[in-house]
């Protein structure tokens, strides 16, 4: 049994490049080094740093602020020149901002180091996904290897928040050496272990499926000019701002409203890791073959039956169960939307392609918490959870009107598809 299984595994690992796992393998060790800060970060700028909850869900609209100029510029570069050195760059600078933030004393020394995040991680967050797009060609499989990736990622996401609580409740300056060593892991192994995956010769490639890849990139306009892709964009970003809050606010929520720790609130983040880890893969089987818009507009329905449920919570198991509830929307949503995005992207503008995803992405991020900190502190804390569940269902609303416009521009004729509709 034993030899079958570990043949079963080497069969499986040669299903995709060697490379896709190193990637996998790093973004695991960094994905928990980060979860060691995040999940209490508005914990730590209140008791540590003095900064109110208004205040301090502004500071993330900063660096996602500061992110969506990089976000722009980091696509066009990725095509241009390649995604390796931009992954390895974000990765170093990543890692000395978070070993300074330790020893940030004043809310502006934060603020610099977080607009400093801002300018430097989405390098790597569009160079790391265009890379696998260029790695998986078949565009059938990359649904399942996104929600690979997922799952090495929310399973960091499950064991850094549990490690991270008890670190945190000793010494917040350990929480920031251990993300600050992760990344600086991350940042040599793509220096040293991978290559450049930027396509060759792309006149007289062509994309699995058979479409040409020869047509002029065309900047950002062309991108402007898929309407399906900037409304499901509008869509995305709805629903990641309600998706944003219980990651962002519940920590602080919990602990100010029902004297839930750090630990607790770990465990209640973890719920939503493991369900990943357990869960993408075998929904990602099953949602591969369905319509992508249909499979969105379920996800953020999902979404926001977990988001509103956060408002009659007052113990952690309750918590637990609306964290349950949203994760499902986050096994829909997640590898099905970015999936979605590559594939409408012709090969040459794959990177912009990702660039104007992560800008979707930031903006929700951004955007959701801030608005969210001040209706928690002006209007009532119980409130953002309302708000957050009717910006999800606003998303379903589009995704759901958008599927009907895809499908019939999918089976349209050849002549009258634009360069970037597949």
């Amino acid at each position: 049994m034993l030899q079958t299984m570990i043949l079963r595994v080497q069969v499986f690992s040669k299903s995709y490049p060697r490379q896709y796992w190193m990637l996998m393998g790093g973004m695991l060790i960094n994905t928990i080094g980060m979860m060691f800060i995040w999940p209490f970060l508005n914990i730590y700028l209140k008791e540590t740093l003095g900064i109110p909850v208004a205040t301090a869900t502004l500071l993330p609209m900063l660096e996602q602020g500061v992110s969506l100029f990089t976000t722009l510029a980091a696509g066009s570069v990725a095509d241009r020149f390649g995604r390796k050195w931009l992954m390895a760059l974000s990765l170093g600078a990543s890692s000395g901002i978070y070993l300074l933030m330790g020893f940030a004393t004043q809310w502006w020394m934060f603020a610099v180091l977080l607009g400093l995040r801002g300018f430097f991680l989405p390098l790597y967050r569009v160079a790391a996904d265009t890379m696998v797009a260029d790695l998986i060609t078949d565009e059938n499989e990359r649904i399942p290897a996104y929600s690979l990736l997922r799952t090495a990622n929310n399973l960091g996401v499950a064991i850094g928040p549990v490690l991270g609580g008890f670190v945190a409740a000793v010494s917040y300056k350990a929480s920031f050496l251990t993300a600050a060593s992760a990344m600086l892991f991350f940042a040599l192994l793509v220096t040293v272990g991978m290559k450049e995956t930027l396509p060759g010769g792309r006149k007289n490639s062509h994309r699995a499926g058979g479409r040409a890849s020869g047509t002029p990139p065309g900047g950002y306009l062309a991108i402007l000019r898929d309407h399906i892709f900037m409304f499901a964009l509008l869509a995305f970003a709805f629903n990641g701002m309600g998706a944003a809050l219980p990651f962002q606010l519940l920590g602080i929520y919990g602990k100010e409203n029902f004297g839930l720790s750090e630990s607790v609130i770990g465990m209640i983040v973890m719920v939503n890791a493991l369900m990943v880890v357990f869960f993408q893969v075998p929904v990602s089987r099953v949602t591969r073959k369905l319509e992508s818009l249909k499979v969105l507009a379920t996800g953020a329905v999902f979404y926001a039956l977990g988001v509103i449920s956060m408002a009659f919570g007052s113990q952690a198991l309750h918590f637990a169960f609306g964290m349950a509830i949203l994760t499902v929307g986050e096994l829909l949503i997640a590898p099905t939307f970015i999936s979605f995005a590559v594939n409408l992207a012709p090969e040459e503008m794959r990177g912009r392609y990702m660039s104007a995803y992560w800008v979707s992405w930031s903006v929700s991020r951004g955007v959701g918490p801030a608005l969210a900190g001040q209706i928690y502190d002006t209007i009532s804390p119980t409130a953002i959870w309302y708000v957050g569940g009717m910006w999800n269902l606003l998303a379903a609303v589009i995704f759901a009107s958008l599927a009907p416009v895809y499908r019939r521009r999918k089976v349209a004729p050849k002549t009258e598809k634009t360069a970037v509709i597949p």
